[in-house]
């Protein structure tokens, strides 16, 4: 009697627990369309950190990171070790390239470093909120605390991706595609 009381109890709750909760990445799709690309993201600032920049491609991504600005970014990269100064501020520009209003994009500048011996990661994260309609642009700013990292074998990379967008009722994750040191860049 017990054991079936405990069962019941256990559906009960689970069932209570609303879908999305249960398993954000398998939700059902967050039913928006594409339209177009941004192209080819333009990218500003000291000729040595645009060289190391990669914006990731995310062809299933409803918002384009059309343009980096990280003339403010102050970072040194000497070998396999990075070290990015507090204070260091870059910007991102965005477009909606959906057929919907969006409330929140978030992101990421993130620096890995590569090797035989592990990976390494940090960076900074961006989050811009508002609404963003449908072909609308926006520009975020955001600084860093400071950081570093290093391997004793291995490439620094530096990337940016957009993590995470949310619309009214969902909240998609768009696909990434980091490039390796074995990989052509």
């Amino acid at each position: 009697m017990r054991f079936g009381l405990a069962v019941a109890v256990a559906v009960a709750v689970v069932a209570a627990i609303p879908a999305g909760a249960q398993s954000p990445r398998t939700a059902a799709p967050c039913g928006f369309s594409l339209s177009g690309t941004a192209g080819t993201p333009r990218v500003t600032g000291p000729d040595d950190l645009v060289a190391w920049l990669t914006v990731v491609p995310q062809p299933d991504s409803p918002v384009d990171i059309i343009a980096v600005d990280l003339t403010k970014m102050a970072v040194s990269i000497e070998g396999s070790s990075y070290r990015e100064d507090r204070g260091s501020e870059y910007s991102v520009s965005l477009r909606n390239r959906s057929d919907q209003p969006v409330s929140q994009v978030d992101g990421m500048v993130l620096f890995r470093v590569v090797g035989q011996r592990g990976d390494g990661a940090g960076g900074t994260g961006w989050s811009w909120k508002g609404t963003l309609m449908p072909g609308e642009t926006v520009r975020t700013v955001s600084r860093s605390g400071g950081g570093s990292g290093r391997n004793a074998e291995g490439d620094v990379t530096l990337s940016t991706t957009v993590d995470r967008v949310v619309f009214k009722d969902c909240v998609y994750e768009p696909s990434k595609s980091y490039w390796s040191p074995a990989a052509p860049r």
